[in-house]
């Protein structure tokens, strides 16, 4: 019996696809199913259970699809383990079931930017791609639904790269590591690294690996660890070129071109471009598409402008690093809005920027204790509140000309919202309340 426990997004998929290729499933989720991933088991006849983990499933099964939110911790795990039931991620399962061309994207951040991107330009070159994995759509369940795609293009997790064992990507690249999710890998960053890299443990000759070279942690994995892909290191200079695999010479990007702000989309950019031309397209024939990719919502998304005050939702960054590239967009006073859970965070690398621009502090979250002795000697004022309105209706009561005001959490958003994208919705709905009663407002 295939057992495939939890059974959200990764699970139903992974159920479902076993199900088309005629595999004993069975589902546990120790939670309530979402009626929506229910009704779909229901129609397919999977059997399943749901507000527990039955040690029968357990001890009968032949082998474990895990989805990525269960931690290897996990008391689940730990027996199955322990009898030697072999435990696979919903990717590698996926993987066994498709020959189509694969990019997979990693990293800490980035990556939804950057494989929206590849997407983007595929499809401007006459090419059929889809986007699964941490992106919200299941690869399982993509491949259950219609394979037959020219690229897929894969964002993962670590979470979802720590049981892989054959999956093997044509072309992969790890945006960067920085910290984040330590409170997963035991406040180890050896372990987040290794479950970052592991895209590599099963690539060969043929397949490609593409970084920035830039990044300190890849460099020192790479220089420890034999790896057989062919590596490839970008560089960034001030004229931002790149080797074209077709043209046999250097393409100058041009930087007029490119709507998304900050030196760290650049080079999530220069990634997105060097991976579509290792598919054999033309640099210049490419680029001129960029002028019409403006990114996603919640990454540093402009939100609108009252007189020379400029607002900015950049929900998605959850980690330290997210928010340091954007306080680095900017020179301007911020107003910032920060907190929510602490995914054991080491605010230091924040502290000089922090010092020279934010004015203010505005804690939104149940739980504000680290952000505030992190920062107090740091910023003149601040603010602690668990309401989006009364956070925003503080930030338009301080902010004067040429002022930031940016939501930029640092933190997990699931003391308060179901998600990041939750919480910049209602962010940009409560700002824009205040901004819009001012007739200078633009948009």
């Amino acid at each position: 019996m295939l057992l495939v426990l939890g059974a959200g997004e990764s699970g139903l998929g992974a159920a479902l696809l076993a199900k088309a290729k005629g595999y004993n499933v069975f589902v546990s989720d120790k939670n309530t199913i979402n009626y929506y991933y229910k009704k779909q088991l229901l129609a397919y006849n999977i059997p399943f259970e749901e507000n527990k983990n039955s040690l029968t499933y357990i001890q009968n099964a032949t082998e474990i699809i895990k989805s990525p939110g269960i931690a290897e911790s996990n008391p689940t795990i730990l027996f199955a383990k322990k009898r030697k039931i072999p435990i696979i991620d919903e990717i590698e399962f996926a993987f066994r079931h498709t020959k189509a061309m694969l990019i997979a994207v990693t990293g800490s951040n980035g990556k939804s930017t950057t494989v929206h991107l590849l997407h983007y330009l595929l499809n401007k070159l006459g090419k059929k791609s889809v986007l699964v994995g941490n992106v919200g759509n299941s690869f399982a369940k993509q491949l259950f639904k219609d394979p037959h795609y020219d690229y897929f293009i894969i964002e993962l997790s670590s979470f979802q790269l720590e049981y892989i064992h054959k999956f093997k990507p044509h072309i992969a690249t790890v945006l960067n590591i920085s910290p984040d999710h330590l409170d997963r890998y035991q406040n180890d960053m050896v372990k987040y690294i290794h479950a970052k890299m592991s895209i590599l443990k099963n690539m060969c000759a043929k397949n490609y690996f593409v970084f920035h070279k830039k990044e300190k942690y890849i460099n020192k994995f790479l220089g420890h660890n034999k790896i057989s892909t062919q590596i490839i290191k970008l560089q960034s200079t001030k004229k931002f070129l790149l080797y074209c695999e077709v043209e046999k010479k250097y393409i100058t990007i041009k930087k007029n071109s490119i709507k998304l702000p900050g030196i760290h989309n650049y080079y999530n950019i220069l990634i997105a471009l060097k991976i579509v031309n290792l598919l054999n397209f033309s640099l210049s024939h490419i680029q001129k598409y960029l002028s019409t990719f403006y990114g996603l919502p919640h990454r540093l998304e402009w939100v609108g402008k009252l007189k020379n005050i400029n607002i900015y939702n950049d929900a998605k960054a959850t980690n330290i690093d997210a928010v340091f590239h954007a306080f680095m967009c900017f020179n301007q006073s911020i107003i910032w809005i920060a907190g929510g859970i602490d995914k054991g965070n080491n605010y230091m690398p924040l502290k000089k920027e922090v010092g020279k621009k934010v004015k203010a502090l505005i804690c939104l979250g149940k739980d504000n204790k680290n952000l505030i002795q992190n920062f107090q000697e740091y910023i003149p004022q601040i603010f602690q509140t668990t309401s989006m309105q009364r956070a925003c209706k503080i930030a338009f009561s301080l902010a004067q000309n040429d002022d930031i005001i940016l939501l930029s959490p640092a933190c997990s958003s699931l003391d308060l919202y179901k998600n990041f994208e939750e919480k910049g919705d209602f962010f940009k709905k409560n700002i824009l309340f205040f901004f819009k009663k001012n007739t200078n407002f633009s948009k």
